[in-house]
């Protein structure tokens, strides 16, 4: 979708944990180390305002909170003049060189800004979104779901054995019982209930 000319605007949504971000990371390399990828510019800008520590949220210091904040940091990172209007100096930097801007976290922001934002990008350019929420009706979706059912215990099973545990030793139906029933093939899910065990 990305390489294709006719999708300017591309979600990737899913619950929190399915894997958006790690999605649009690997996504990301793949282009990059292409020979024929056609972004002079690749901006990765993550709207995550809290995150996990000690076994609680925290918020995250100078977090992204606002549209306005979402341009003025794209500014910042495309030009160094704080003189112009910062929306007018991202759209004319788009235009100027072929971009690909990576918003991540995005169901953080208003979606009646981040459409009149994304309304404005020009045709050369693309925005990559990962986001637990659709933004508007002219985006191409890709929705994450659970991991499959085999890749789901393999995880299980590596994760087992990294934290040298002996759940790795269930046979399958009684690991995927645990995946299925109770952790919803969420990969955070089973990263935490494994790491969770660990801790005890």
């Amino acid at each position: 979708l990305i390489l294709d000319k006719k999708n300017q605007i591309i979600s990737v949504e899913g619950n929190g944990g399915m894997g958006k971000t790690s999605t649009g990371i690997k996504i990301l390399y793949d282009l990059i180390e292409r020979d024929e990828n056609p972004f002079e510019a690749v901006i990765w800008l993550t709207l995550k305002t809290k995150t996990l520590s000690h076994g609680e949220f925290v918020e995250i210091k100078d977090g992204i909170k606002e549209m306005s904040d979402v341009i003025e940091k794209s500014r910042q990172i495309m030009v160094s003049d704080n003189d112009t209007d910062a929306m007018e100096t991202v759209v004319e930097f788009m235009n100027e060189f072929s971009t690909l801007l990576v918003l991540d976290n995005l169901e953080t922001i208003n979606t009646g800004e981040i459409n009149a934002f994304l309304r404005r990008i020009p045709e050369n350019s693309k925005v990559l979104i990962t986001s637990r929420l659709g933004v508007g009706e002219f985006e191409v979706r890709q929705k994450i779901d659970g991991l499959e059912k085999n890749d789901a215990i393999a995880y299980y099973r590596e994760l087992s054995k990294y934290y040298g545990l002996e759940l790795h030793k269930q046979d399958d139906s009684e690991i995927y019982g645990i995946i299925h029933d109770n952790l919803y093939n969420n990969p955070l899910s089973i990263k935490w209930y494994i790491s969770g065990i660990y801790s005890r």
